[in-house]
C-alpha cells in the first residue's frame, strides 16, 4: 500500500467550514486528535455538547448524560430524557416551514420516468401520520414488533417512521433472504404485521417475493396481517380499510407488478389524520436490526430512539458533512445496518436521501453516473464489490460524459479495500477531489468504529482513526497492544 497522502483537506475551503471544523473551533481544540482524546475521556462531555450541536429536540430533557453506578454493563444514557426519532426527522421539520423540501427522490428499477418520485417532507409526514393512525388501527402498540420485508421504497421509509412514531419496533429484513430465513427473524421479534412487497424486480425481472413472505408469515403466529407495500393493497391500508381487508388467511392478493402503484403525493394529499409522537424514553427501543447469521444465529440487535439519532446524527454531521437540500445516496439495502443508517442520520439534517430499487449497472452500464448527474449527488456511498462490479462493466473508463460536479464526499463500508479498486474510485469517481469516507462499524452499534473526518489526510484504503466517542485499540493474540503498522483484534 502506499505511504503517500491521496488527499489533503487543506486543499479545499469547504474542509475548513465542516462541521467538525466549527465544533472544534467552538469547543478550543486545535487539532482532530484533541478532540479524539476528549470525545473518551469525558464521554459526557462530548455526548451532551454534540447533541447540542446537532440540534436534536428533546420532549423532555435528560438530568444526567450516563448513569454507570451499576456496572459499565449496565450504563443507562440520557437519563430522564423523552425522545422520539421521528419528531426529530419529520414532524418538527414541517412545523417549523420546511415541509416543501424534499426529503426523498426514489429511483426504481425500470428507469422510466414516470415511476421516478419526490417526497416532500410534508407529504412524507402526511403519509407516516397515516400509516401510524392505521397501525394503531390494527392493534400495534408500545412496544410491538413490526416486519417489513421489501427494498428501498418509499412505504419503506413511511413504516419506519410511523412504526416508531407510536414508540413500536421497527424490523428491517433483506428482502433477498429465502422463507426459513424470513420467518426466523419474524418469529424471534414477535412481529405482529408484515408490510412486504409482493414482486421485487430486478434488471427487468420479477421474483415472488410475496410467496416467501406468504409462506414465512403463516409459521409465525403473532402476525396477524400481511400489507402488500407495492399493490393497491397499501393504498387501502393508508386509507383506513384495514378491518375491510382480509386477513393473510385470506386472498392474500399479492397481485403482480403490473398493477396500478399510487404516488406518494397522490395519496398524502388526502386529508391526513394527526398522530402525535408517543413521548419514548431516551432508551426505549424503536429499531431491531438482524445480523447475517453467517457466523452463527441470526442476532437481533435492539437500538434505541436517543441511541440512533446520536449515533447516526454523529457519524452522518460530523464525517460526511451533510447540508439541507444536498442529496446523499448510499447504495444499500434497509435490511442492512446502512439502510436506517442514512434514514435518520440524513432526515435529521434535512438532507434528502435517494431510495434506489434497482441493479447499479440496468439498464445501462452507466446507470448509477446518470442518478448522480439527474439528482445532483452530493455524497455517494458505494461498497468495494460494487467499485469493482462498475469497473468491469465500464472496462475501466468509469463515468466519462457524466456531470458529477456536485459530488464532495464518496464513502465506503462493508468490505477491505484493494488499492486498485480504492484509487479507481477516488480518481474516476472523485476526480481526485472527493475523500473517501471509508467507515468501519458493525450492526451491533448501528454506527462505526472507525471514521475518517474532513480534516486530515487520508491514504489509498485509509480508515481514518477512531470515531469520536469510540474508544478503540488494536490488540495481538495475547491482549497486548498492538505495535503500529502490525495485523491485530479491533477492540
Amino acid at each position: 500500500m502506499s505511504s503517500a497522502y491521496l488527499w489533503q483537506p487543506d486543499d479545499f475551503q469547504w474542509t475548513r467550514e465542516s462541521h467538525v471544523a466549527r465544533f472544534m473551533r467552538q469547543h478550543g481544540f486545535g487539532t482532530l486528535a484533541e478532540l479524539r482524546a476528549a470525545s473518551v475521556r469525558d464521554t459526557g462531555w462530548f455526548w451532551d455538547a454534540a447533541l447540542q450541536d446537532m440540534g436534536v429536540e428533546w420532549g423532555r430533557r435528560y438530568t444526567q448524560v450516563r448513569d454507570d453506578s451499576r456496572g459499565f454493563p449496565w450504563t443507562r444514557w440520557f437519563v430522564g430524557g423523552q425522545i422520539n426519532v421521528t419528531h426529530n426527522c419529520v414532524d418538527r421539520h414541517v412545523r417549523v416551514g420546511h415541509g416543501g423540501e424534499t426529503a426523498l427522490f426514489y429511483e426504481a428499477d425500470s428507469d422510466r420516468a414516470g415511476d421516478s418520485r419526490r417526497v416532500t417532507f410534508a407529504e412524507l409526514a402526511a403519509l407516516v401520520n397515516r400509516c401510524a393512525a392505521a397501525l394503531r388501527a390494527a392493534g400495534v402498540r408500545r412496544g410491538d414488533s413490526v416486519g417489513l420485508y421489501a427494498p428501498m421504497q418509499v412505504p419503506t421509509v413511511v413504516v419506519l417512521f410511523a412504526t416508531m412514531k407510536l414508540g413500536a419496533r421497527f424490523v428491517p429484513i433483506f428482502c433477498g433472504y429465502g422463507e426459513e430465513a424470513l420467518r426466523e427473524r419474524l418469529a424471534s421479534c414477535a412481529a405482529k404485521i408484515l408490510f412486504a412487497c409482493g414482486t421485487l424486480t430486478r434488471r427487468g425481472k420479477p421474483a415472488d417475493t410475496g410467496g416467501i413472505a406468504r409462506t414465512a408469515a403463516a409459521q409465525v403466529p403473532s402476525i396477524g396481517r400481511i400489507v402488500w407495500t407495492d399493490t393497491n393493497d397499501w393504498e387501502e391500508f393508508l386509507g383506513g380499510h384495514l378491518l375491510a381487508r382480509p386477513t393473510i388467511s385470506g386472498p392474500s392478493a399479492c397481485r403482480g407488478a403490473g398493477d396500478s402503484k399510487i404516488s406518494a403525493g397522490a395519496i398524502a394529499c388526502q386529508q391526513a389524520p394527526t398522530v402525535p409522537c408517543e413521548p419514548t424514553d431516551a432508551e426505549e427501543p424503536c429499531l431491531i436490526i438482524y445480523t447475517s447469521g453467517t457466523t452463527g444465529r441470526p442476532k437481533g440487535t435492539v437500538h434505541t430512539h436517543a441511541g440512533c439519532l446520536a449515533q447516526t446524527g454523529k457519524e452522518i454531521r460530523y464525517g460526511f458533512d451533510v447540508r439541507p437540500g444536498e442529496p446523499f445516496f448510499w447504495v444499500t439495502d434497509i435490511g442492512w445496518m446502512m439502510g436506517p443508517w442514512e434514514i435518520i442520520g440524513c432526515l435529521l439534517y434535512r438532507t434528502p436521501i435517494v431510495l434506489f430499487d434497482g441493479a447499479p449497472n440496468f439498464p445501462t452500464s452507466d446507470r448509477l453516473w446518470q442518478l448522480c448527474e439527474k439528482l445532483g449527488v452530493v455524497t455517494l456511498g458505494c461498497s468495494p464489490t460494487l467499485i469493482r462490479l462498475l469497473m468491469r462493466a465500464t472496462d475501466g473508463r468509469g463515468p466519462k460524459g457524466h456531470d458529477l460536479a456536485r459530488l464532495r464526499v464518496l464513502g465506503s463500508t462493508g468490505e477491505v479495500w484493494d488499492e486498485a479498486s480504492y484509487l479507481w474510485y477516488f480518481k474516476n469517481v472523485g476526480g481526485g477531489r472527493c475523500p473517501v469516507a471509508n467507515i468501519s462499524g458493525g450492526t451491533e452499534i448501528v454506527g462505526c468504529h472507525l471514521q475518517p473526518y474532513p480534516l486530515e489526510p487520508l491514504k489509498a484504503c485509509s480508515l481514518g482513526g477512531p470515531g469520536l466517542g469510540m474508544d478503540v485499540a488494536v490488540y495481538t493474540d495475547e491482549g497486548r497492544p498492538a505495535p503500529r503498522g502490525t495485523m491485530g483484534h479491533l477492540v
